[in-house]
């Protein structure tokens, strides 16, 4: 481990505990779920795939409780600094396209 390594040669040492926080998980791009997404997206004009992401969200303990779900790129910029940001035009797109998300379902479920 770096911590360990970095500890000795400076004559020090380091005792690590990793815990998982967050359970990962992974969605098939058949799902329902994926699907309404990317159509969404296209509907606004936006373009929609799928990557693999490390960290923890939501999505992450929703998915344990076997209720499919997936995480939208919401335009953060300089995530996890202290600069960190949202500017108010993603902040928009993304409600926009929850609200697309609610017109899709709730045409599908008439």
């Amino acid at each position: 481990m770096c911590l360990k390594t970095t500890a000795s040669e400076l004559g020090g040492k380091a005792v690590v505990t990793v815990e998982q926080s967050y359970p990962g998980f992974k969605i098939n791009d058949n799902e329902t779920v994926v699907k309404i997404a990317q159509e969404s997206a296209r509907n606004l004009g936006l373009s929609a795939n799928t990557i693999i992401s490390g960290g923890g969200s939501d999505g992450s303990i929703i998915n344990t409780f076997g209720i499919p779900s997936v995480i939208l790129g919401v335009g953060y910029e300089k995530i996890h600094t202290t600069n960190e940001r949202m500017p108010i035009k993603s902040l928009n797109l993304l409600a926009s396209q929850v609200l697309e998300i609610i017109k899709i379902v709730t045409r599908q479920s008439k």
